[in-house]
């Protein structure tokens, strides 16, 4: 996928500071990646992501020191003068890369009006084959199940045995009767930490939340839907491969979540 570039800011690369037009996109199949957020300076869940992204460099074996990693990433936001923004840390057997960007703006009304999703037929890797807690470079399914959402917003995948497991880039929760469902770890999906963060969240409101298998036909007949993700936080649902979920609008839950949230 193409990103733009942006000439005015500065890469971290190995030790050094790059500008960001100069640098050469690397692509390993055994490098890993994390995309974080930070307001205000602050950034959203550091040691959350930085332990998942630990965690994944010691199953493929890739050195890492998260004190050293954690120094470069306020370097390189210091280097670039941001207080709002996105982070994009690629950790390879070879270099090490840090981005910073600025924040993406996502438009109001994918909030305030909820968005249209759709199931496809790529399936998410096989758990044994390439486990999604290690979050990895390797992300040719998620491109292809992409490329097939089209004009959606976002493409559903379900794992081998068809239940539903993620979209490429978020995780998804249904509500049903005011009782939040999402689909469980083991069925093959990335433990994001947006995702968990949202489980605090509604257990914090009173809302209870349940990791259970989902199918489509629990997606279509569901009262609210909504996704999860770093950069746009927690997006409503309201149609899925043509079907109205719910009343078509935002739901109750899903805008009181959102509300803490944001």
């Amino acid at each position: 996928m193409n990103c733009p570039k942006y000439p005015d800011l500065l890469v971290y690369v190995d030790g050094k500071f790059i500008p960001e037009v100069n640098v050469l996109n690397i692509i390993e199949p055994d490098g890993l990646f994390e995309s974080l957020i930070f307001k205000e300076g602050k950034i959203f869940k550091l040691e959350e992501h930085l332990q998942r992204l630990y965690d994944g460099a010691k199953v493929i074996k890739i050195p890492l020191d998260k004190d050293k990693l954690i120094l470069a990433i306020h370097q390189t936001i210091k280097k670039n003068n941001l207080t709002n923004g996105y982070i994009r840390i690629s950790v390879f057997k070879s270099s090490l890369q840090i981005i910073v960007r600025p924040l993406p703006q996502y438009p109001e009304e994918i909030y305030t009006q909820g968005v249209s999703i759709i199931t496809v037929p790529t399936r998410r890797h096989f758990i044994e084959s390439t486990n999604p807690q290690v979050k990895s470079s390797n992300f040719a399914a998620n491109i292809m199940a992409k490329i097939e959402a089209t004009s959606h917003f976002e493409a559903i995948m379900f794992n081998e045995n068809g239940y539903v497991t993620e979209g490429t880039i978020s995780n998804i929760f249904v509500c049903k009767k005011g009782k939040l469902v999402t689909p469980p770890i083991y069925l093959g999906l990335l433990k994001g930490i947006t995702r968990d963060f949202v489980i605090e969240l509604a257990q914090k409101e009173q809302i209870e939340v349940k990791e259970e298998p989902i199918t489509r036909f629990d997606l279509y007949c569901s009262d609210e839907v909504f996704l999860t993700f770093t950069s746009a936080g927690i997006v409503p649902v309201i149609q899925i491969d043509g079907r109205i979920i719910g009343n078509g609008h935002p739901g109750i839950l899903t805008q009181k979540l959102g509300g803490v949230l944001i």
